[in-house]
């Protein structure tokens, strides 16, 4: 399929998404889009491998735009989203961000990122969260404060759950350069999936290898033996499944 109105369809609905889907509703968001449209292959052949070759052709058409969708994990459910972000900061993106941002989200973002990636578990809880942004050199009010957070939340930059607060998968992907660079020891890339991990496990040998809770587990669910994929030495089965789980009904939603 070349690109075309099912592909502009998808952006669109993508961007009426807070620029955010889950994988596992991508291909049925892709369905969605391509209803009506004539094609020679049947809904029931379509597959992840059709949705993933459908995003590289959105992202050879977006790039240009100094845009492009990736797959990212999301630090509270280890589930993975399609994300749309911009891939550089210049001139354009800082005037669009200086558009859509009031002057206090950005402080407030950061502010809240810095406090969960400092934390223990890379989460901290919805009060200790506003706390920080309370002390802010520049003096938010309370009600403006509780506005921006909750449009953080909305608009997935920050996750919420269970009363805790995660980083969310936008600023992940958007904001993968700063937290690499502010958050060295913190925030690395998972050895398997390349992308960003600040909560992921890391090898009990302290080898330096930090992978994602889930990519730890499918990866040693086909391993012939649990090994750290980087040093090779044994990393035992009570590591794997030391992040506190999550139950169904605490699951997020997109």
């Amino acid at each position: 399929m070349s690109y075309g109105d099912v592909h502009r369809r998808f952006l669109k609905a993508l961007m009426a998404n807070n620029n955010m889907i889950a994988q596992n509703k991508a291909l049925e968001l892709y369905l969605d889009c391509r209803d009506g449209t004539a094609d020679e292959v049947s809904p029931e052949t379509h597959t992840e491998k059709t949705i993933v070759k459908f995003i590289d052709q959105v992202n050879e058409k977006i790039e240009p735009l100094n845009l492009s969708i990736k797959l990212v994990t999301c630090e509270a459910t280890d589930k993975k989203f399609f994300v749309l972000h911009a891939m550089h900061e210049n001139d354009l993106t800082r005037l669009v961000a200086a558009r859509q941002w009031g002057r206090n989200e950005r402080t407030v973002l950061k502010t809240a990122i810095k406090t969960i990636v400092s934390s223990p578990n890379g989460r901290v809880s919805k009060a200790a969260c506003a706390m920080s942004c309370a002390d802010l050199p520049e003096k938010i009010k309370r009600e403006d404060l509780t506005k921006v957070l909750q449009k953080l939340i909305h608009e997935n930059w920050l996750i919420e759950l269970n009363n805790q607060i995660y980083v969310g998968p936008r600023a992940l992907a958007e904001m993968k350069k700063y937290l690499s660079d502010e958050f060295e020891e913190k925030a690395s890339a998972c050895k398997l999936c390349k992308e960003l991990t600040i909560r992921g496990s890391s090898c009990p040998s302290s080898c330096g290898v930090k992978v994602h809770q889930g990519c730890l587990q499918a990866f040693f669910s086909k391993a012939k033996n649990r090994k750290c994929m980087g040093c090779k030495k044994p990393w035992p089965e009570e590591l794997v499944d030391k992040q506190d789980a999550l139950s169904d009904t605490e699951e997020i939603e997109y």
